[in-house]
């Protein structure tokens, strides 16, 4: 039996076939247990490590081409010292591995919704404390996440201007989580460690959407415990 037009079951069947079209965060619904990961923007650091990459290996095959007497240059073209061929090829490389170490941060999602919490990328997230930043900033804790249960987290808020976070790049605002920011580790929750901080923000420019748009996607599972009974565990259980 064909259903009669702007019956709620063409609408569901129209809606149904749309959501499946659409990436998972750009999903337009009504139930927000749909979206339960964000994440940020690794493509421009990918592109530049490559650039970089290649001008390195070009640089060293120039220099190995030289020392083998094979000419890859016209020959009216002076060839320049050992020492500073190794010089950009160090200099280049130490670039490349930093592009590359930033690309494969952002590669991971920013934030992940689960029933215990939210989980955070330490790499991209700013903590106030100068010293722990710098530990996350460089990747010299246990831990590469961190995580805020939900009955520890206070606010979501989205802000212009997170420059208490980060005095030049937090003009242009970001979101921040307010609640204790807890390492995270393989064999579960550990809600009794010691915190990182108290808060932490993910500057705008890092986001795929926009602050508003993921706070306002978050906001539903800080205020409904139920609701955050449909997310997966963080901790794969």
């Amino acid at each position: 039996m064909q259903a009669p037009p702007g019956s709620n079951l063409e609408r569901r069947f129209f809606m149904g076939s749309m959501n499946k079209m659409l990436p998972a965060n750009d999903l337009q619904t009504d139930n927000p247990s749909r979206v339960t990961t964000f994440d940020g923007k690794a493509a421009l650091h990918g592109y530049i490590a490559t650039v970089i990459t290649l001008a390195a290996i070009g640089v060293l095959v120039l220099w190995i081409s030289d020392v083998l007497g094979v000419a890859l240059l016209p020959q009216d073209q002076p060839s320049a010292s050992t020492t500073t061929v190794g010089f950009l090829t160090l200099l280049f490389s130490l670039m490349a591995a930093w592009f590359w170490r930033l690309y494969a941060i952002r590669k991971r999602p920013l934030l992940r919704l689960g029933r215990e919490g939210i989980e955070v990328n330490l790499g991209v997230a700013i903590i106030k404390s100068f010293p722990m930043r710098m530990l996350t900033a460089f990747g010299l804790l246990r831990a590469r996440f961190g995580w805020i249960p939900w009955y520890q987290l206070r606010r979501v808020e989205a802000r212009p201007s997170v420059s208490e976070y980060h005095a030049k790049a937090g003009s242009t605002g970001g979101l921040v989580l307010e609640g204790s920011v807890l390492m995270m580790h393989a064999n579960g929750p550990n809600p009794t460690g010691v915190a990182l901080a108290e808060s932490l923000a993910i500057l705008t420019s890092e986001f795929q959407s926009t602050p508003t748009q993921v706070a306002a996607k978050i906001q539903p599972y800080l205020d409904d415990p139920q609701l955050r009974q449909t997310l997966p565990s963080l901790f794969g259980s």
